[in-house]
Formats: C-alpha cells, sequence, structure tokens
C-alpha cells in the first residue's frame, strides 16, 4: 500500500488531448514531475527541468496529486516530466493511480530503470536519438523489460543519422514484433540545430515508406492543435 503523505515535486497539472502514442486523441489528465537527468538539445519542455524558466516547482502529497487528479475527471491519466522516475517516490504514485482505477501511462526517457514500475502501469518509452545529445545514457536493458500488448516506445526523429539509429535498434532488440514503435520529427520549434538537415514529416514518411518502415508516424497532435501554447495544457494556447 502507498503511503499517500510521501511527496513529489510537481511542475503541472494539465487536462488535455493525449497527442502522440497509441492513445492519441485521447482526454488525458496529465502530471508532469520535475527534474530531468538529461538535457536534449530540442527538448520542448526545459521549463520542467530548468530551475528560474517557470514558476518553481511545488511539493504535492500524494493524497493531494490524487486529488488534483479526480478534480480533472477523466480516466486515462500520464506520468511525465522532465524525468518523473528521478524522484524516489514516483513508483509510489503510479502505484496510487492505478489502485484508484485509473489507466496509468508513464512516459519515461529509458535512462532510468522501469524494473521497479507497477506492472499494470503502460510504459511509453521515449528512446532518445544521437541528435538528442544524450542517446548513449539509455539504459537499454529496459527494452527487454517491455510488455508485449502494454507497452511502448518512441523515437524522436532530427535527421537521417537518428532514424537509422532507431530502426536499427528496433531490429536487433525485436522491438517491432513485440511493442508498437513510434518515430515523430522534431518540431520547428524544438528544434536548435542546422535547420536544413530538419526531417519535415513528409521526408521522415519518404524514408519510412522507402523501408516499409513498421513504425507509426506521429506528428504531436498537441503541438497542431495549440502551437502557441507554452505549457501542456490547451488553455494557455487561448
Amino acid at each position: 500500500m502507498p503511503d499517500l503523505t510521501r511527496t513529489l515535486a510537481v511542475t503541472e497539472f494539465f487536462l488535455s488531448l493525449q497527442g502522440e502514442g497509441s492513445r492519441v486523441g485521447r482526454v488525458c489528465a496529465f502530471v508532469r514531475l520535475a527534474g530531468c537527468n538529461l538535457s536534449c538539445v530540442w527538448c520542448d519542455t526545459t521549463y520542467a527541468w530548468k530551475a528560474g524558466e517557470m514558476d518553481p516547482p511545488v511539493r504535492h502529497s500524494l493524497a493531494a496529486i490524487l486529488a488534483q487528479v479526480a478534480q480533472m475527471g477523466t480516466s486515462l491519466v500520464e506520468v511525465t516530466g522532465g524525468e518523473p522516475l528521478g524522484q524516489p517516490a514516483t513508483p509510489d504514485l503510479l502505484t496510487a493511480l492505478c489502485d484508484a482505477g485509473y489507466e496509468v501511462v508513464l512516459n519515461t526517457s529509458g535512462s532510468l530503470g522501469v524494473n521497479n514500475i507497477d506492472e499494470r502501469v503502460h510504459v511509453a518509452l521515449d528512446l532518445k536519438c544521437p541528435a538528442s545529445g544524450q542517446s548513449e545514457r539509455m539504459d537499454l536493458s529496459n527494452l527487454a523489460r517491455l510488455v508485449a500488448g502494454r507497452d511502448e516506445v518512441k523515437f524522436v526523429i532530427a535527421d537521417r543519422g537518428d532514424y537509422d539509429w532507431a530502426v536499427g535498434l528496433c531490429v536487433e532488440h525485436g522491438l517491432f514484433d513485440r511493442v508498437p514503435v513510434g518515430f515523430s520529427p522534431v518540431t520547428p520549434a524544438a528544434f536548435r540545430g542546422d535547420m536544413a538537415s530538419w526531417p519535415l514529416p513528409g521526408q521522415l514518411a519518404a524514408w519510412m515508406l522507402a523501408d516499409r518502415c513498421p513504425a507509426t508516424l506521429g506528428l504531436q497532435q498537441h503541438r497542431l492543435l495549440w502551437p502557441a501554447a507554452v505549457k501542456g495544457t490547451q488553455e494557455n494556447a487561448a
């Protein structure tokens, strides 16, 4: 039984549509935890881990987080970050949400182990490709822990090198045959490298077509619906 008095640093709570992955388009309650052990060059949520970019995170008890989620009135909940597994109480939060009857998704980078996560949690592993500057920090032992019919993997693609790396990793670890795999192009607002090499969605689609790639192309629906939003919720785009 999780200790509901334990606390977590939370950057924001928001209600929105799930923007990517196998649950795209569904109404979802998001709990964005503070802090990250990575620093991807194209990160579009730096306010979750860079001090001073937005309001400082507030510590909430697990009981208070459950109350906030209940107020949002939806059955689907995603715990994200930053890197949510960087906080010791996160596994307890995930279990508490499952115990409360929610469908729970953990969005994690794959840099930290997912071996102590409640088996009811859907793990969305957001593996970082070479152009992120963080690919060598991925814990690839997590790939063997993914459960067919429950978990999924996503790759954010910035160039052809990223694409080839992601396909190679999927083939090497048999991911295409086990779990849903999504490829998403880095969005222009987040891309800080050579813009001439930024893969337009059509370019990424062309690579996938040429290779008959079994991954799914994802275009981050929330970025299309609310391009002016700085933080997670659609209300910030109003």
